[in-house]
């Protein structure tokens, strides 16, 4: 099973050797990143190949406690 937990801005530095294997999960934390399809990160994600993915933000969670995003 291929399975990677780094950060994204890890996934922009090695995403040469990163999107040439097959991902069975891909797990992303700070996915409110991915809603700009302009962003470096976006693109380069469009370049992986994986089966099922989890997109992780916890700004619903920062919101109804309050804090700021």
């Amino acid at each position: 099973m291929q399975v990677i937990i780094t950060t994204y801005e890890l996934v922009l530095k090695d995403a040469s050797i990163l999107n040439h294997i097959k991902w069975n999960y891909m797990m992303v934390d700070e996915a409110h990143r991915l809603k700009n399809h302009e962003s470096a990160l976006y693109q380069e994600m469009t370049q992986f190949s994986f089966k099922n993915r989890l997109l992780i933000t916890g700004l619903y969670h920062l919101h109804r406690a309050g804090l700021p995003v």
